[in-house]
């Protein structure tokens, strides 16, 4: 999709390779280097989200619900923002938060960048050297909001003028490479994610 205008969010997925270990991070920027309302609005939703998710990644911790809180971070995210309404909870159990984020937080990271253990893409409890992606994000996607304008059950969660006053956002998505230690973890993704970072490096 092309640049039309300086709000417009760019989202970079990238990928890299070190002594045949990969990494995945990603970023999202305004093309003008400053954050519109509306746009920073949903940025800090997903970063909070985010934040969140990588102080419960630690040894012992269980993988599934990790994501499950990060689901329900984010509706009460957009609960608070006015694009959803009624009970975090509740709009989670009637798949609300697929509509936003329709994939899982994170995989793991090994020799290949959706690397895939023995329990899967990650395992269910977190791990000393696992290697694991944080990547929530809020998405406004034609195709699965509109057939949920007409569900009998999910409209009834959606605050229809609110989400089409904020489809202009497309999207944001920031994934940072977590690696679970012994006493917690490390983040091992140090490319800036708050407003204020990014705002000033495009400014610089």
């Amino acid at each position: 999709k092309k640049v039309k205008s300086p709000d417009d969010l760019v989202l970079v997925d990238a990928g890299a390779e070190w002594r045949g270990y990969t990494a995945d991070i990603t970023r999202t920027f305004p093309a003008g280097g400053k954050f519109e309302a509306r746009r920073k609005a949903i940025y800090e939703a997903v970063l909070d989200v985010q934040v969140r998710a990588i102080a419960e990644m630690k040894a012992g911790a269980n993988w599934q619900m990790v994501g499950a809180r990060a689901k329900m971070n984010t509706v009460q995210n957009l609960i608070d923002l006015g694009l959803v309404k009624g009970n975090a909870q509740d709009a989670v159990m009637a798949g609300v938060s697929s509509l936003f984020l329709p994939h899982s937080l994170g995989h793991l990271l090994g020799l290949q960048v959706h690397d895939v253990g023995p329990g899967g893409p990650v395992p269910d409890t977190l791990r000393p050297g696992h290697v694991v992606t944080c990547e929530p994000g809020i998405y406004f996607v034609d195709g699965l909001l509109q057939p949920a304008y007409e569900d009998s059950y999910l409209k009834d969660f959606l605050v229809r003028d609110e989400i089409e006053r904020f489809k202009e956002v497309g999207g944001v998505r920031i994934e940072d490479n977590i690696a679970i230690t012994e006493d917690g973890a490390e983040n091992l993704t140090t490319v800036a994610k708050t407003v204020e970072d990014i705002e000033a490096i495009m400014a610089a």
